[in-house]
């Protein structure tokens, strides 16, 4: 908190130096993650937005795509299942362009959650299929086995019950 506030002061003076509103964009979305994990959404929600307000016009995407995934997290958490799937559909988009796998992943694995959540269910088997390879290459064990779990739950409204419990093994093994 303390460094946000001397960048802020340092930003407010002479004409803001392109890093620093950067490295400010960066540090109100770590802190924003600390405060989303405290149960503080309203307050992880400001800090993601203004993020975001402050990294859009210096086109800082690799940045930007992380504020973007972050506030959709939180929007699902607070039940704002729209803005969530506009902010994964976004950040899959920018993450891609700058190739990001890791936030492309993380994106379309939240979007398609987000789309079984509110009941649109359509080609969600398959989209959690790429997701699981994607995490796989990525070689992320912690969010192959969050795919994993959501795939299992999509095979489960197909009545591919097999599936579903394959998944959720190597889930639990992982």
């Amino acid at each position: 908190v303390r460094t946000i506030k001397s960048l802020e002061t340092s930003i407010g003076q002479s004409p803001p130096q392109r890093s620093d509103q950067v490295a400010l964009g960066h540090l109100l979305t770590t802190c924003a993650l600390f405060e989303y994990r405290l149960g503080q959404y309203e307050l992880a929600q400001a800090n993601l937005k203004r993020s975001m307000d402050i990294l859009r016009p210096l086109n800082e995407a690799r940045i930007l795509v992380e504020s973007i995934t972050f506030l959709g997290v939180v929007m699902i958490l607070t039940g704002n299942f729209d803005k969530a799937l506009e902010l994964f559909s976004e950040g899959l988009e920018r993450a891609t362009e700058v190739g990001d796998r890791f936030f492309a992943a993380m994106c379309l694995t939240e979007k398609v959650n987000v789309a079984l959540m509110v009941g649109k269910t359509e080609n969600a088997y398959e989209r959690l299929q790429s997701a699981v390879a994607e995490w796989r290459i990525i070689g992320d064990p912690r969010f192959t086995a969050f795919t994993l779990n959501i795939l299992s739950q999509s095979a489960l409204i197909l009545g591919r019950y097999d599936e579903a419990r394959t998944a959720l093994e190597e889930s639990v093994a992982l």
